[in-house]
Order: structure tokens, then sequence, then C-alpha cells
């Protein structure tokens, strides 16, 4: 009898010394995000584990771990399959027994890569968008402007094609135009007189820029940068004579910046401000000459949509 009570004690010390180990050796916690669960009994997704999740190890093979899935997963006891690559076992535990696992998916599961954050727009390397944009435009020659149209400044109209490279360089070119139609003036000792007969002026613009942008958040790029381009001044009026009639090209340049504002993955809005100089295209003749005034330049505040990724 005292040999059956002593026998006893011994077990009950071992089951006691050995119990919280085997507790330690069958946790293990989820090292990824988006860790799949496999099931058991067929080859598909029981349940998606985070990273920090812990789980119930029940036994192993070369490439899973059979584990219990968690109620948070919606499990209600059963049992899954999760690759080892993917779990940690806890601290000072060991892997749980070695043994066939039937209904274990036949390849390795990758880790599934962390959705993006909503809102967060995918760039491509090198993309090609097309883009419109009105604005409005204040010359630098505003005496010359304000006699002929009764203000210095007006709207202008354009467009162009933007080819930008992901690391937020960008290089495009733009056709623009202006239009407007005014009067004749007559200048005499510094004072103007209206003469009543219609006078059209149009400047078309085309202009080749280059700049840089950098993400402010994840909708709103920032950028800025400068270029070249050539400016076409014409003026008509009705009783022109062929010798008054205005046609002269002028190199430009300009320098711009702005923010650009995601809508949606195809689409995007900007509001952007530039400005241009293009000197000795004036002050040949007419009422410019006689203000001494030579900039057919001035600022511009435009919107621009601008089409694709």
């Amino acid at each position: 009898m005292d040999r059956v009570v002593f026998h006893a004690a011994v077990i009950l010390a071992i089951l006691a010394a050995t119990t919280p180990a085997a507790f330690a050796q069958s946790m293990g916690s989820v090292a990824v995000d988006g860790a799949i669960i496999w099931r058991s009994d067929a080859g598909v997704p029981a349940a998606v584990a985070s990273q920090g999740t812990v789980l119930e190890l029940t036994g192993r093979s070369e490439r899973w771990y059979e584990v219990i899935i968690p109620e948070q997963l919606g499990g209600r006891g059963d049992r899954g399959v999760i690759a080892i690559g993917q779990v940690t076992l806890v601290e000072g535990a060991e892997p749980p027994p070695f043994r066939t696992l039937p209904g274990s998916p036949p390849i390795a599961q990758t880790p599934q890569p962390r959705p993006p954050a909503r809102g967060a727009l995918a760039e491509p390397r090198v993309a090609l968008r097309p883009f419109g944009q009105v604005g409005l435009r204040g010359f630098t020659a505003r005496r010359s402007f304000d006699a002929l149209f009764g203000e210095p400044r007006g709207a202008v109209f354009g467009g162009g094609l933007q080819l930008r490279f992901r690391p937020g360089v960008y290089v495009q070119g733009s056709i623009e135009r202006f239009r407007d139609t005014g009067q004749r003036v007559f200048v005499f000792d510094g004072t103007i007189f209206p003469l009543g007969i219609a006078d059209t002026v149009t400047i078309d613009a085309i202009a080749l820029t280059a700049g840089s942008r950098f993400p402010l958040t994840r909708r709103v790029w920032p950028y800025g940068g400068g270029g070249i381009g050539t400016y076409r001044l014409r003026e008509r009026s009705r009783f022109d004579e062929p010798s008054e009639r205005v046609d002269r090209r002028q190199t430009g340049f300009q320098v711009h910046g702005g923010a650009e504002f995601t809508t949606v993955r195809w689409l995007a809005i900007a509001g952007e401000a530039l400005y241009t100089i293009v000197p000795d295209a004036l002050g040949r003749g007419g009422v410019s000459a006689e203000v001494d005034e030579h900039d057919l330049g001035g600022w511009q505040l435009q919107m621009k949509v601008l089409l694709g990724r």
C-alpha cells in the first residue's frame, strides 16, 4: 500500500512539473499580417490572422503547424494548419509533436502583403497624361493692354501632354491661347484717345517645361518647374493696311508652381501659378511704343485637369 501511494505521488509530481512546460510548448505568435489558416479537412482558407495573434499549436509537419482556430477568428474548437514560417514560438517554448497533418495544402504559403491603406494610390513607373487648362493672365504691359481692352488681364485656354516618371520628375508640352477684342487707340502727348475701331489681339504660346513633384499627403502633390516657349502675337483690325498688321514671334521663359490633388485613380485637378517673361515682343509701334512697354509676359493663375495615373 505504501508503494502504491509512493508511485502515485511521483506521478502527480511529474504531471505538476511538466504541465506548464507542455502548455508553453503548444503556443505560438503569428509573425506577419495576413497569415492564412487553412482548414484541415480541405485545402481552403479558414481564417486570416493578423500579426501578434496567439495560437494554440497541436502538431507539426515539415512545413506546417496544426492549430486550434481562435474564437475571435470564427473558430469553434476546430483545427487548421498554418505555415511554419509565419509563426514564432512563445519565449521558452518548443515545437509541438511531429506528426502527419491530413488536409494540409501541398505547397507552403507565402506571407500575404498588407493591403494598401485607404486612399493610397499606387503610381506607375512612367505615365503619359493629357491635360486641359483655363486661367487668368495679367500682362506686364499693363498700360498697353488696359488702353486696348479696358483692363490689363484676360482669360487663357489651353492643354497639353505630361510625361511623368515615378521618382517625381515630369516633362510636359503645352499650347494655349489668349484672344480678346478691344479698340484702336491714339496716343498724343501722353494722353490715350479711343478711336472706336475694333481691334483683335491673339497670343498663341507653345511651351516645353520640366519640373519635379513630391507627395505632401497621399493625394496632394506640390510641384514646381520652368522652361522655354515661343509666343506669337497677332493684331487685326477691319481697316488695317497690310503694313499695319502685326504678326511676330518671340522666345520667352517661364517658371511655375502649384499643387496637384488626386480625386480618383485616373483624374487629378491642379491649381497653378506661373510667371512668364517675353522680352522685346512689344514696343515696335502703336501704343506700346508710346508708353515704352516691351514685355509680352506677365503672371497667370490657372486650373488644370489631368487624365491618367
